[in-house]
């Protein structure tokens, strides 16, 4: 699988993660974010339990998922340190939109539901996962995008 496929998928399982609670990935996304999350999922001491969540699209809840959903989007360039804040970069977000196949206007749509949310103001990088995935959520529920759309 080359880079760029494979960091769309990875921003295919992170979306899916991060925006559907409840809605169910593909086995090879699960397995492919079981996979992508192991480092961090290690050093944060998450459980097979928590990264099992993390991959079935389950918000993050607990701190350990939380820092876990993190250290992923900081170790896929997804994030990035602004100060002494992490916000999202919405730029790699639209790229890795583009690479899986999106349309023109979802990917405007996530230009701009990530330019709402990439930066919730928080400093402890653990936290910002949960903020930016509920505006996230919120700002996709609105506008009708779906896993599908993305995928």
């Amino acid at each position: 699988m080359n880079s760029i496929k494979l960091l769309g998928l990875i921003f295919a399982v992170f979306v899916i993660a991060l925006v559907t609670d409840g809605a169910e990935p593909t086995k090879e996304q699960k397995e492919m974010c079981m996979a992508i999350s192991e480092d961090c999922r290690k050093s944060n001491g998450a459980t097979e339990e928590d990264g099992n969540n993390l991959c079935s699209g389950k918000m993050p809840e607990t701190k350990t998922a939380k820092c876990t959903a993190s250290c992923v989007m900081k170790q896929f360039k997804l994030a990035k340190k602004n100060g002494a804040n992490l916000e999202a970069d919405c730029d790699v977000m639209a790229q890795l939109a583009e690479a899986k196949g999106a349309n023109s206007t979802t990917i405007a749509a996530i230009k701009d539901i990530c330019g709402k949310c990439k930066a919730p103001g928080t400093p402890d990088d653990c936290e910002f996962s949960a903020m930016i995935a509920t505006c996230i959520k919120k700002e996709c529920e609105a506008r009708g995008i779906t896993v599908d759309s993305i995928q």
